[in-house]
């Protein structure tokens, strides 16, 4: 059994993870670090690490890659929602197991926002799967796969909180097994082999009014990060004007025969009408001030 437990990342699902993991009995000999990849601290976090006497480091990359190198103990490590790549020298320090979090159903979209990726390109289902590092991104055996729905009215962020919640309920399943190194992998097989950057945005966050309303539904929904904006605004220019919104809705309407485009700047809408059933509005639209 490992006696020390490092925890790399940032967000609430890092630290409802934690929690689980110090709640659980037999685990309260266990050293536990929490290295703090958003660097901001904040009430829950001090309340947290004082509750579990967790040793806490709000750290930069490089920081990062100088406490892992240097770890001489047997260690595991648990990359959740840790938005950096770890070095050749972190991933073959020999007293480092490190698994990862990837926020979809591996193999298939490696890298940054997984889930959002997999709604713009109308995939049937994402996901949740906890795998082990090695030097390539998201590419190391499977532990787990937890595969989630994607329904056709389902945004970025609604997916996001069902795999925080998948991903717990994992965790919490897993943790014992991962802390005895007991843990059952195998090789992934060959997939879409999609890697995500984190600038990258799903066309390039422009929509295209020539798409069919299925793509036009995808791409809304993707970009769809609530208060987030992970991807930033999406636009849509008509007649040189780029046009942003702040509200849109996705109806269904089998009637449509043929596509069709209008914008009321003076109720600030615009509606897209799509041969194949779809009838979506665009509301609180506006132009940049600039234009």
């Amino acid at each position: 059994m490992y006696k020390q437990v490092i925890f790399i990342g940032g967000s609430k699902l890092i630290l409802d993870c934690i929690n689980a993991f110090c709640e659980e009995e037999g685990h309260s000999g266990i050293t536990v670090l929490f290295l703090d990849v958003e660097r901001v601290e904040s009430d829950s976090k001090r309340r947290l690490c004082e509750k579990f006497h967790i040793v806490y480091h709000p750290v930069k990359r490089k920081d990062l890659t100088d406490i892992l190198a240097g770890i001489e103990d047997p260690s595991l490590v648990l990359s959740i929602m840790n938005h950096y790549i770890l070095p050749p020298e972190v991933v073959k320090n020999q007293n480092l197991r490190i698994i990862n979090l990837h926020h979809s159903s591996l193999p298939g979209h490696r890298g940054m926002n997984a889930g959002a990726w997999a709604i713009y390109y109308q995939e049937t289902y994402s996901g949740i799967t906890w795998h082990l590092v090695n030097e390539e991104v998201d590419k190391g055996q499977i532990i787990r796969v937890t595969k989630i729905p994607i329904t056709e009215d389902m945004t970025a962020i609604m997916l996001l909180r069902k795999q925080n919640i998948a991903a717990l309920r994992d965790f919490t399943e897993l943790m014992d097994i991962l802390l005895y190194g007991n843990e059952t992998v195998y090789e992934q097989s060959e997939g879409t082999d999609y890697l995500h950057r984190v600038h990258d945005v799903p066309a390039g966050g422009k929509m295209d009014i020539t798409w069919s309303g299925a793509q036009t539904s995808a791409f809304l929904r993707a970009m769809d990060f609530g208060v987030l904006q992970v991807f930033g605004k999406p636009s849509v220019t008509w007649e040189e004007n780029t046009y942003y919104w702040k509200k849109y809705v996705i109806d269904r309407d089998e009637t449509i025969k043929e596509d069709s485009f209008s914008i009321d700047e003076e109720k600030k809408i615009i509606v897209l009408k799509k041969s194949d059933g779809y009838n979506i509005t665009l509301k609180s639209v506006f132009r940049p001030s600039k234009e």
